[in-house]
């Protein structure tokens, strides 16, 4: 498993490498979960990650948590192609891959967020929420999903 430095440095420092997340964004939301893996202790911790783009957010976050975290990733992977992939989907695998991630600790659904929300059953530790970024998909996938956080 490669370091948040090592990462940084393979692709870059800049706000995209297989994500939009910026560098501050980025540094808060590693000390965050770091600091949720303290509290946690040997606990695995799961992660819905809904709306994953090409993994950049994915990679930081499984990293900060550490093993035996894992991820789900929830999109709809509708556009593309993007930045040399034919489909997001292909990139975020890449991406996430390159990280060591995909697919040990990585499961994959595609959907729409607000159809899948409405027969989700699963426990999580923690949900992003980054999908479509309008209020209306924002407040869909809260009543959605918090109940299972």
């Amino acid at each position: 498993m490669k370091t948040l430095q090592e990462l940084v440095a393979a692709h870059g420092r800049g706000s995209h490498w297989g994500g939009w997340i910026t560098n501050e964004d980025r540094d808060w939301l590693v000390n965050f979960l770091q600091r949720v893996r303290a509290e946690a202790g040997d606990k695995p911790l799961t992660i819905l990650e809904i709306g994953v783009f090409m993994g950049g957010g994915s990679n930081l976050m499984l990293l900060a948590l550490g093993e035996p975290s894992r991820l789900i990733a929830l999109d709809n992977w509708g556009a593309g192609p993007h930045d040399g992939f034919e489909t997001l989907r292909d990139g975020f695998v890449h991406c996430t891959g390159l990280a060591g991630f995909y697919p040990d600790r990585i499961e994959i659904i595609d959907g729409d967020s607000k159809l899948v929300g409405q027969t989700w059953n699963r426990l999580v530790e923690i949900a992003y929420i980054d999908g479509d970024h309008s209020y209306e998909s924002a407040r869909s996938d809260l009543r959605s999903f918090a109940p299972w956080v």
